[in-house]
């Protein structure tokens, strides 16, 4: 099993090797991880709720 911070980022493209990511693509991962953290403190979810949330999405996909 691969350790989590081994695993690709989903909305970051795959690179070869000796290939460097773009400035722009970090800025768009940032971007969009703020914008999913805004999201979810409007919910006004706890972290808890999210995690049972992504658990039980996980088990219906």
């Amino acid at each position: 099993m691969a350790r989590r911070h081994d695993m690709p980022l989903p909305h970051l493209p795959t690179l070869g090797e000796g290939e460097f990511p773009v400035e722009d693509d970090f800025a768009l991962a940032i971007a969009v991880g703020r914008r999913r953290d805004r999201d979810r403190r409007r919910e006004g979810l706890t972290a808890s709720e999210r995690l049972s949330g992504a658990i039980a999405r996980g088990l219906v996909a």
